[in-house]
């Protein structure tokens, strides 16, 4: 297990000063050789040791690497899994539509769903939940084919009708999913994926465990990579900075278990106050 975290390390100081092809090249050969359970375990290990070796200046960039393999890894053993069934067939139409459409909301679909089916997992949720999870992260934002582009492209703050019409892609991606054979049960989710713990959000105004839990998880994903995606109306944000307005918002905007357990996957605990 040593020379393998020493090795995992290396790959990802080699990411971060340059060598862009280190991690694909660790994660092409491990994805053959381990399950997701020993991937994720050397992967926290490894970090671990980054977190303890590296230099402070070094760390957004590194917990970014770290991500961004655990995303690559969880994603390429879900393709090599077992046949997919009915549902993450239709999940994989959805953003390949997306993909030719609007790619970055296509990369948004697949990180949210990997993270989201991470977190149900660190969370001791069984595999079978946690994949239904991950699914629904895939395609939490379905509803946002209603949205005109210019509106969901904007470069600057919406006005309070402009985000009333946004709100819509909740409850329109609801309507969507009732619809489509195999993932109908992700509806429900997807309408809720936009409400907060202290029943602030919408469309419903549900608070706490009023909230299901898939929608819970995946608010939390789907929070983390918009926030370190570039936006129109603004840069990314790093995962640290990220990470901690998590922690900011937890027991009021998110669920306080979910934000803690993303906290622990995130490999950042060292460096953020986790209440």
């Amino acid at each position: 297990m040593d020379d393998a975290v020493c090795a995992l390390s290396s790959a990802v100081f080699r990411h971060v000063r340059g060598d862009t092809a280190a991690l694909t090249e660790w994660v092409r050969h491990e994805v053959h050789s381990a399950t997701e359970d020993e991937i994720i375990t050397l992967v926290d290990s490894a970090c671990e040791k980054l977190v303890r070796d590296a230099r402070r200046d070094e760390f957004a960039d590194i917990i970014g690497a770290i991500d961004h393999m655990k995303t690559t890894v969880s994603d390429a053993l879900r393709k090599e899994a077992q046949p997919k069934d009915f549902a993450h067939e239709s999940a994989d139409n959805i953003v390949a539509m997306f993909s030719v459409a609007d790619p970055a909301l296509a990369e948004h679909l697949e990180a949210t769903g990997a993270l989201a089916a991470r977190i149900a997992s660190e969370m001791g949720l069984a595999p079978e939940r946690a994949s239904f999870i991950g699914l629904c992260g895939r395609v939490h934002d379905i509803g946002k084919m209603i949205i005109p582009h210019g509106l969901l492209y904007k470069p600057a703050a919406l006005t309070a009708d402009e985000f009333e019409a946004m709100k819509r892609h909740s409850t329109a991606g609801e309507e969507m999913l009732q619809k489509m054979s195999g993932l109908e049960e992700c509806a429900q989710i997807v309408r809720s994926h936009h409400e907060a713990w202290d029943g602030r959000g919408y469309p419903d105004g549900l608070k706490g465990e009023e909230i299901p839990l898939e929608a819970r998880i995946v608010s939390v994903a789907d929070v983390f990579h918009a926030l370190t995606s570039n936006r129109c109306y603004r840069p990314a944000f790093s995962p640290l900075e990220a990470v901690e307005m998590l922690v900011r918002g937890s027991g009021k905007l998110w669920d306080p278990y979910v934000v803690e357990a993303a906290v622990r996957i995130l490999g950042v605990r060292q460096m953020v106050d986790v209440a």
